[in-house]
């Protein structure tokens, strides 16, 4: 997906920032800030990733904000990692780049991102 179509589904972003992309020298990684939703661009003009930030919206799971840790279980099984702030899921052995993180305190999910991680 690209900026574009981000445009055309959620709108004019609230606000914009950006940074140095540090893998690759000149490029920028930017963040659009929806009151729902963060979308993380990269240096190809294309979604890196989604930050859930409010109940509003969910996963094609089912899963949102507030939800209890019990309830990420039943919708995505056995995290491939864990901690005590972090549950992570890969797409596949071979896209472990590729995950929905679940970040979580006192057995409530708080966020959850979506996308790929920076390697």
């Amino acid at each position: 997906m690209t900026s574009a179509e981000v445009r055309r589904v959620l709108g004019q972003p609230q606000s914009v920032t950006t940074e140095d992309d540090f893998r690759d020298p000149g490029a920028k990684l930017v963040v659009w800030k929806y009151r729902d939703v963060l979308v993380l661009l990269g240096s190809q003009d294309s979604v890196r990733g989604v930050w859930l930030r409010t109940r509003q919206v969910s996963t094609p799971r089912g899963l949102r904000v507030g939800d209890p840790v019990s309830r990420v279980e039943q919708l995505y099984g056995f995290a491939a990692f864990r901690d005590a702030a972090t549950l992570e899921y890969s797409a596949s052995e071979e896209q472990r780049m590729h995950v929905i993180r679940v970040v979580v305190k006192a057995g409530v999910v708080k966020q959850i991102f979506l996308g790929w991680l920076l390697d």
